[in-house]
């Protein structure tokens, strides 16, 4: 996708002498393979979340109607993201029910100071929101004491689908370059894999294979791709999200 859209705008613009057809996909590229590096490195992303936004960068640089599809389509691509990351969630709950809701009942447990400053917080809002008198700074602090509510019990919904959905164990021989192993892994005492990379390197997938490790425990993220896809589409049809919103 990176190369077939970079080469048609050089083909064209070799033909048309119209250089800033090729020179903006360039330049949708290099957006994109921006973000999508901050977005990897960040763990975030996978490789090939990154691969393909770099590939819609230089395909859809230029959209006719659209001015600044790519600067929408990240936009939307937070919307939609959410959205889908919700939807996402909540299958994965439904499908583990009985760990997440072990893994919730613990999180409660284990987060007492958290409620307690958040609860402390909730208060101080409440108090402030029945003092002030000017109606929108009313709505603002009620939209804060929402949130606020909202934010713990997010969070800790969030970890415990992590924690009871998205690890699993898999024999050795499945494990493939990219991976997110959920653990350091040693091999003749010396560690040749730390849980905070970013995947699984032919090497260090050489080493495991090669070594007496029979199995290993791996973190699955949420597939984005479809996701892109969609906000792609959303982008391509409506244009933005918030503008159609407001």
């Amino acid at each position: 996708m990176i190369f077939s859209g970079l080469l048609i705008r050089l083909i064209f613009s070799v033909k048309t002498f119209v250089w800033p057809f090729f020179f903006i996909g360039l330049l949708g590229f290099l957006s994109m393979l921006i973000i999508g590096n901050l977005m990897y490195y960040t763990k975030q992303w996978g490789g090939g979340d990154t691969k393909i936004m770099m590939g819609i960068g230089a395909v859809f640089a230029t959209v006719k109607g659209q001015d600044l599809f790519l600067l929408n389509l990240i936009i939307n691509l937070l919307i939609v993201g959410a959205i889908y990351g919700l939807v996402w969630s909540v299958v994965l709950a439904i499908k583990n029910k009985d760990k997440f809701t072990k893994e919730v009942k613990r999180r409660f447990k284990q987060n007492k100071n958290v409620k307690f400053v958040l609860l402390i917080l909730f208060i101080i809002l409440t108090v402030n929101f029945f003092l002030i008198e000017d109606i929108t700074t009313r709505i603002v602090v009620l939209a804060m004491i929402t949130l606020v509510g909202l934010y713990y019990y997010l969070l800790i919904i969030i970890k415990a689908v992590e924690d009871s959905s998205m690890y699993k164990i898999i024999p050795v021989y499945k494990l493939t370059e990219g991976d997110w192993v959920a653990n350091n892994v040693k091999i003749n005492h010396k560690i040749i894999y730390k849980k905070s990379s970013l995947g699984v390197t032919k090497d260090q997938l050489r080493l495991i294979k090669n070594s007496k490790i029979k199995k290993i425990k791996i973190k699955e993220g949420i597939p984005f791709i479809p996701s892109i896809v969609l906000a792609t589409l959303v982008t391509l049809v409506f244009g933005s999200l918030v503008s159609l919103i407001i």
